[in-house]
């Protein structure tokens, strides 16, 4: 199963599968249809970060603008939050290196992870990240790892095959409860094609789910 890179950003149903799998882990109801509308009031962005970091915003926190409605309160919170760990708000576009930075950052740390979960895999950190998840292999090898898939034995298998890797990722969000459609959505199940940054959200959802 050869997959390519895919050279547009990530669809919206990626960061709304993403949400809501977030959402479901602090025991949070509420599902998430619209980004634009759902998360303007901050309520969610808050949620966001408890589900990520485990810090809970406080609503007894100290806001500048007292005279805010409530739901910019909330607002007004989680940007304090965010640009007190250093996270830029508004990107402009001289960020964008400063950004990719970020990215490869991230991207680094998840093969390093991959590295301590499969001892003696073929993986170099520093290498392109895409080329050694291309095969849907290694995300197999994680996956099952946690969550055995009956009649998927990795040891015994060269490839995966498009049918059994569908099988893994379902039932990694039967027991994991980390949804399809983050990869899904972002082509690999349709296309043999996926989104870098898919992958990246699928795979730090898999390390927090399993660590």
């Amino acid at each position: 199963m050869a997959l390519h890179r895919k050279l547009s950003g990530s669809p919206v149903e990626v960061y709304k599968a993403w949400v809501n799998c977030c959402l479901a882990d602090v025991g949070d109801n509420r599902r998430v249809t619209d980004l634009a509308d759902d998360l303007k009031d901050g309520v969610i962005l808050s949620q966001l970060i408890k589900s990520t970091t485990g810090y809970e915003l406080s609503q007894g926190q100290q806001i500048q603008a007292r005279e805010l409605p409530q739901s910019h309160q909330t607002v007004q919170l989680v940007i304090d939050y965010m640009k007190v760990k250093g996270i830029v708000i508004c990107c402009q576009v001289e960020d964008r290196a400063a950004y990719q930075r970020t990215v490869n950052l991230g991207k680094r740390f998840l093969l390093e992870w991959c590295c301590t979960e499969i001892p003696n895999s073929a993986i170099d950190p520093r290498g392109p990240f895409l080329d050694f998840l291309q095969d849907g292999f290694l995300l197999t090898k994680l996956i099952t790892k946690y969550c055995p898939v009956d009649g998927i034995n990795i040891s015994d298998l060269q490839v995966i095959n498009k049918d059994a890797f569908v099988t893994v990722l379902e039932t990694a969000e039967d027991c994991l409860g980390i949804p399809c459609k983050i990869l899904s959505s972002s082509g690999i199940l349709d296309a043999n094609t996926f989104d870098e940054y898919a992958v990246i959200i699928y795979m730090a959802v898999l390390r927090r789910k399993v660590s």
